[in-house]
């Protein structure tokens, strides 16, 4: 929610300093590294698309979570229609009260009219 309000600042509340995101073969080491790379163009493109959830599963440990989510996305981002099937992982580790974001991988492929797998 935070990346789709294009709120940067509650992005950083919910993940840790030392955040790996990958995405697309790349791999970003850090949320200052992510905020300055891909984080702007992932708020624009969060808020030009819709997003429904399909599944979603949880690991649950006493110190870390990890969250398999898979995503339907649908909409229009720089003159490109936008239909495509999205799998998130997200590892989530307990600081204090509460649970932050230490990985995430986003891992996305065009859906073919009404194919998925």
């Amino acid at each position: 929610q935070a990346i789709r309000s294009g709120d940067a600042d509650a992005v950083r509340a919910v993940v840790t300093a030392d955040l790996w995101v990958a995405e697309g073969g790349g791999l970003e080491r850090s949320f200052a590294e992510y905020a300055s790379h891909h984080l702007p163009s992932d708020m624009a493109f969060a808020a030009e698309t819709t997003t429904t959830t399909v599944d979603q599963r949880v690991i649950a440990g006493e110190h870390m979570a990890v969250v398999i989510s898979e995503f339907q996305l649908h909409g229009e981002f720089r003159g490109k229609s936008i239909h495509s099937r999205l799998v998130e992982t997200l590892v989530l580790a307990h600081q204090g009260q509460n649970w932050r974001a230490r990985h995430v991988h986003w891992s996305s492929a065009p859906l073919d009219g009404e194919h998925t797998h």
